[in-house]
């Protein structure tokens, strides 16, 4: 806990200097956040393999919780509890006892965050691509989330720039490496923490590894167009064959059709050298676009998954997805979706729905 708790201490001295502000202590912490109650099942229900037609069905409780001690200072933390069971050949994975159930912090850091800066130290999910968060649908961004950066431990911050007439751009930086303390594992039922003996990109112990963003907005001329570009460097853990380096693009935004609709579409490619420390290399590129019109949503969205080989043959996954949600305007929701993948040369289809309800406190 102490080593990162330094990394916190030097950042907020930085930025008290840097801004000239002062921390002010308010008459209380306050808490502000939401906690979401997912339930989803899926069916595969056709497959070129028929030991993956199986039917999976299990609950997700997210929390994002954001305790302000004094402005501008707090402690903000990501929770999830979720089924840690996994299903094989011919086996469904349905909803069980509460034992296969494990909860876990993904989050847990720091923040200073005042007027154009922030500055955040702890366990971190570090900035790099967008969409395995913004590809509309309820499969939308399954193949996205290979490169998502989650759980680890480092430090970063981000500066705002730009103003009228040139738009706001956001500048952002981060140092980390792969969390492998008691944070890692999970309670109730743990599915094993990750050991420094596993590899992989970033678990070295020490935050060798980095990612460098910036992201924009409201441009001259695009009010609704906004765009991301993202770097990252990966230091090799135990066995590894390389460092993994990232390349992230993307355009995404949201524009006005008349009547209340609105129409958010996305574009985004990323490339991955030496993808997961080892010898391939992986290209994504992702499209997507919702129709979004009251408590209505109409999704269509694809991704290409192409995998240069090193000593063996290169693939070309795909993933195709539609689905359609309504917003019941209380804090409760329901999608449903299709999907059709190849992978590995299998193709399969799938259908699935979720119900989700969240509280905003």
């Amino acid at each position: 806990m102490t080593s990162r708790a330094r990394p916190s201490a030097v950042l907020v001295a930085v930025a008290l200097l840097a801004t000239g502000s002062e921390v002010r202590a308010d008459p209380a912490p306050t808490l502000d956040g939401s906690v979401s109650f997912e339930f989803r099942g899926d069916a595969i229900i056709r497959s070129d393999d028929p030991s993956l037609e199986i039917i999976e069905a299990a609950p997700t409780i997210d929390a994002e919780l954001d305790l302000r001690l004094a402005d501008p200072l707090s402690i903000r933390a990501s929770l999830i509890a979720e089924s840690v069971f996994r299903s094989g050949p011919f086996q469904d994975r349905l909803v069980g006892d509460i034992g296969d159930i494990g909860a876990k912090a993904e989050t847990l850091f720091v923040e200073y965050a005042t007027g154009a800066l922030t500055l955040y130290a702890g366990k971190i999910n570090p900035p790099f691509g967008v969409g395995w968060d913004l590809t509309p649908g309820l499969y939308g961004t399954d193949f996205a989330e290979d490169y998502e950066l989650t759980e680890r431990i480092g430090f970063g911050g981000s500066v705002s720039l730009g103003g009228e007439g040139i738009g706001v751009h956001v500048l952002g930086a981060s140092a980390f490496f792969l969390d492998t303390s008691v944070l890692s594992q999970s309670l109730i039922e743990d599915k094993g923490g990750v050991e420094r003996s596993d590899g992989g990109p970033s678990n070295t112990g020490d935050p060798a590894s980095f990612a460098l963003t910036l992201d924009g907005g409201k441009l001259p001329g695009l009010p609704g167009l906004s765009y991301h570009a993202a770097i990252s460097r990966q230091e090799g853990g135990r066995g590894a064959v390389a460092d993994e380096a990232g390349y992230a693009f993307a355009l995404h935004g949201e524009f006005p059709l008349g009547d209340g609709a609105r129409l958010a579409p996305i574009v985004e490619i990323v490339r991955q050298v030496n993808d997961e420390a080892g010898p391939d290399d992986v290209t994504y590129v992702t499209a997507g676009v919702a129709l979004l019109g009251g408590p209505w949503s109409l999704a269509l969205s694809g991704t290409m998954r192409a995998t240069d080989a090193t000593g063996g043959p290169d693939t070309d996954d795909s993933l195709l997805q539609v689905s359609v949600g309504y917003a019941f305007g209380n804090g409760l929701s329901f999608e449903l979706g299709y999907k059709a993948t190849e992978v590995d040369s299998v193709d399969s289809d799938v259908v699935g729905a979720l119900i989700a309800y969240e509280i905003e406190f």
